[in-house]
């Protein structure tokens, strides 16, 4: 959390004191979209105020970046996909709309490409704020332990060796799957001993069961604490 907050953070204050620069000095061809155009195209496109409208843009998306990252540091549930998805909604978004200051030969084409752009960044973060909001459940059946949602399965309670209770998960890597600051499902790999782990993370509000079965290892958390210890219960009394 402080590490991403810091990211965040640096880069909305970098990109704020750029744009401010910019807007004082005028000087936009350290834009890509503008510094590459032809003197022709540079030209009207300093008529229609394109440029300056551009880096407008990036100041205020830079502002409401640090504005959402907030509720973030607060550990407010939510908040770091509400706040990239604000984010890229205002940023594609507005460059989509500022499409209509383009050269007039070369409008429609930038219209489509930044309506096609946003379009599939939606579509792409809209799917993995989906899977992610997907909620887990353990359940326990006469002959086998279910874990429902992304990634989920059902293993058999005979090849169920270990069940504790951990405070913490260890260090890991993400191999596939998603992980965000209040999710995290899928596959990862422990730093420690470098093996291939299940993570079903949702929340801050539990501990975590570390379920260790014949061939597969298994950290797991509940909606609190309180849903955690009947868990553990139920699955230690099935032993």
């Amino acid at each position: 959390m402080v590490v991403y907050g810091t990211i965040m953070g640096v880069v909305g204050i970098l990109m704020i004191v750029f744009s401010i620069v910019l807007l004082k000095t005028k000087k936009y061809q350290y834009l890509s979209s503008f510094g590459t155009r032809s003197k022709e195209d540079q030209e009207k496109l300093l008529e229609n105020g394109l440029p300056r409208k551009q880096v407008i843009l990036v100041l205020w998306t830079s502002v409401l970046l640090l504005l959402l990252l907030i509720p973030v540091l607060l550990s407010v549930p939510g908040a770091f996909p509400f706040q990239l998805l604000i984010y890229l909604v205002s940023l594609l978004g507005g460059l989509t709309y500022l499409s209509r200051y383009e050269v007039e030969e070369k409008r429609k084409r930038a219209f489509l490409i930044n309506g096609g752009i946003t379009t599939v960044t939606m579509i792409i973060a809209g799917s993995v704020f989906f899977i992610g909001a997907q909620t887990h459940d353990l359940l326990i059946h006469d002959d086998s332990i279910e874990i429902t949602g992304p990634y989920g399965s059902e293993w058999p309670i005979t090849e169920l060796v270990s069940v504790e209770k951990i405070k913490e998960r260890p260090s890991m890597t993400r191999l596939n799957g998603i992980g965000t600051l209040d999710v995290s499902k899928g596959h990862f790999r422990r730093q420690h001993d470098r093996e291939r782990v299940l993570v079903f993370k949702e929340g801050t509000e539990s501990d975590y069961l570390h379920l260790q079965f014949q061939d597969q290892e298994i950290y797991v958390n509940a909606p609190s604490n309180k849903q955690l210890d009947e868990w553990y219960e139920a699955l230690n009394s099935r032993r």
